[in-house]
């Protein structure tokens, strides 16, 4: 199995993850059940992931993690608005 597609395919399970609670959010402008200290960590945790997959020029990581990151900066930035 090629190593790559594995990662990609891990990429875009990490960075729909969080669409359907961005989807509820928005439907509801109810955010008090997500944890802001969650988001947080995770915004630093994926964009270490970018940072890693640039050093080590790993496309999959780049790209996926990056998509993830961005994911997670939009709930973490529509926590802050609903809140």
């Amino acid at each position: 199995m090629n190593p790559e597609l594995v990662g990609f395919l891990a990429g875009f399970l990490t960075s729909i993850n969080l669409l359907p609670q961005i989807v509820q959010s928005i439907r509801t402008r109810s955010v008090g059940d997500v944890s802001l200290a969650m988001l947080v960590i995770y915004d630093l945790g994926l964009g270490l992931w970018v940072v890693y997959g640039i050093l080590i020029l790993r496309p999959a990581i780049i790209v996926m993690d990056g998509s993830a990151f961005l994911a997670s900066l939009l709930m973490t930035y529509i926590k802050y608005k609903y809140q």
